[in-house]
């Protein structure tokens, strides 16, 4: 990714900073020039490694936000005390920077991050801790030492990319740290200067969550420095700025697998009853995460129904987005009759747009093509049901993306828009379609993100079925993972005009495209690319390419 430099001044001494680019345009800010608002921010509580999160020690003065570090006596013993402030609202992909000094001497460790939280479920998602992006982690025993990281929790805790930049003292003077969290890499910024990129696979676990300013007691492993106290870490203002994703799907969990699944760890498994990074309003019980039906994309798909009379809806508010033009669509299938069985959208600047989920045993495409956003609160995309007892809907592979504005070709390669004359699928994608006992590789593929692989004679197979927009001849290809120990690939592709079969050896060549030929499709999801494996060893499967050739 190619990235210019942010604008850093120096005026009497202070700096000021700008966004990387000029594709961004500020969607929110808190200079801290006032009492804290408490319509916008919520307060850390509780304890929490050696001491305790208390919202009397955060306030505002001079137009910065305070965080005072204590030793004072609480139940009448000694403890220490800090605190921190998390955000009601929640941020997506786009560009985060707070300016901040913060307490040198040992034993306080200050953050800025981004990560999800338990919300009300009528503002923010009861579940959504889906992502921890460490915009810096500073201990004060080493003002110094900037830390960033990410973190995800869906299935399992794991860290993705420690680092540390060395060349500012944090306590010293005011630092300005920034991260710009766009599909595909994370990239760090101390004073303008980027220091750091996180790249992140297809599978990133993407999801809008709250931001984090915090102060914690923690000794480090040497004792708190005492002699300091009290002390005081401080914020200058916070800002999020936002821009175009042409191409992009901004939908969070838009397949509904953050929830519980085959590869999952007990700790991080999820309530099913509640849909991650979604909200359910009305008779919440009907709404629920399910393997049945057979889901379209992967394991599970969101069903409403129950056994009495119900209505209820399943939304999720998209915030922060540019003014242009959207689509939202989502395989469904549903029993019919109910009184209202809908996908809609509104709260985005307009009048409501909604279109009918019809009765269907098999999963159909439906589509709001035209959404023109142009308010300042982003957009509710929702799936409604007022039905009978028994009645039920499905709904899968869910898409809200952005079809106008200022096209994406600084993107990495990791995340390729979509493009109607060249479309990429991988697995993970609702158009890739893994049947069998198929498990995530460490081998890496075309776009830096596992692979997946199976024992040939298990009778897996792996469909790339595209949604051809344009009719014509495309070139198909796949990106082969050539490895010893893989066995060879029976490769099945069907057009417009039958089927043709080939066979391609897996055991030899490395990481690369093979081309498998060129065919005819008609518009359309009829067409398709399949593979099997033949004999012994293993089949790997990673993306297949449509290239438009010819209309």
């Amino acid at each position: 990714m190619c990235h210019r430099l942010s604008l850093i001044m120096v005026i009497a001494g202070s700096i000021t900073a700008a966004p990387p680019s000029d594709r961004y345009t500020l969607r929110f800010a808190d200079e801290f020039d006032r009492p804290l608002n408490g319509k916008e921010w919520t307060y850390r509580t509780g304890a929490r490694f050696n001491g305790l999160n208390l919202p009397e020690n955060v306030r505002t003065e001079n137009g910065r936000l305070c965080i005072d570090f204590k030793k004072e006596i609480i139940g009448g013993s000694n403890q220490y005390t800090c605190g921190g402030i998390i955000s009601k609202r929640i941020f997506g992909y786009g560009y985060f920077e707070t300016k901040a000094k913060l307490h040198g001497r040992a034993g306080l460790h200050s953050s800025f991050w981004t990560m999800g939280v338990s919300g009300d479920g009528v503002h923010t998602p009861k579940a959504n801790m889906l992502t921890e992006i460490d915009g810096y982690e500073i201990d004060s025993l080493h003002p110094t030492n900037i830390a960033f990281n990410r973190h995800t929790y869906v299935g399992a805790h794991k860290s993705h990319g420690h680092a540390v930049y060395s060349d500012v003292d944090t306590s010293a003077d005011d630092f300005i740290a920034g991260f710009e969290w766009l599909p595909g890499s994370i990239v760090f910024y101390i004073n303008g200067k980027p220091v750091h990129t996180n790249v992140i696979s297809r599978r990133e676990w993407y999801g809008p969550q709250n931001q984090w300013l915090t102060a914690l007691a923690w000794d480090l492993g040497k004792p708190i420095d005492d002699s300091a106290l009290p002390g005081v870490s401080s914020w200058d203002y916070f800002r999020y700025y936002a821009r175009d994703l042409v191409g992009v799907n901004i939908a969070a969990n838009y397949d509904f697998e953050y929830n519980d699944g085959p590869a999952f760890e007990k700790v991080y498994k999820r309530n099913m009853q509640i849909p991650v990074a979604w909200i359910e309003d009305g008779d919440a019980d009907a709404s629920f995460v399910t393997d049945q039906p057979k889901a379209f994309s992967k394991f599970h798909a969101l069903k409403h129904t129950a056994d009495k009379t119900y209505a209820v809806t399943t939304r999720q508010h998209v915030p922060f987005l540019m003014p242009a033009t959207y689509r939202l669509s989502a395989q469904v299938m549903s029993s019919g009759g109910q009184k209202t069985a809908r996908m809609r959208v509104y709260g985005h600047g307009g009048e409501e747009l909604n279109v009918p989920i019809p009765k269907s045993d098999v999963w159909v495409k439906i589509s709001i093509d035209t959404i023109p956003v142009t308010g300042t609160n982003g957009a509710q995309i929702a799936f409604t049901s007022d039905a009978d007892a028994g009645q039920w809907l499905a709904v899968d592979a869910v898409e809200f993306v952005q079809t106008t504005g200022r096209p994406m070709d600084d993107a990495p390669i990791a995340l390729e828009t979509k493009d109607a004359s060249r479309i990429v699928m991988y697995p993970g994608d609702p158009e890739c379609i893994l049947e069998g006992q198929w498990k995530e590789s460490s081998v890496l593929g075309y776009a830096n993100s596992p692979s997946q692989y199976i024992e040939a004679n298990s009778k897996g197979s792996v469909t790339w079925r595209p949604d051809i927009i344009i009719p014509g001849t495309y070139r198909v290809s796949l990106y082969r993972l050539g490895r010893k120990g893989n066995a060879a690939a029976k490769v099945i592709v069907a057009y417009d005009k039958g089927e043709r079969e080939t066979t391609l050896d897996l055991s030899e060549g490395g990481s690369d495209w093979v081309a498998i030929g060129t065919f005819s499709f008609a518009k359309g999801t009829q067409g398709f690319l399949r593979m099997t494996g033949e004999g012994s060893g293993w089949l790997r499967a990673d993306a297949a390419r449509f290239e438009l050739v010819k209309e």
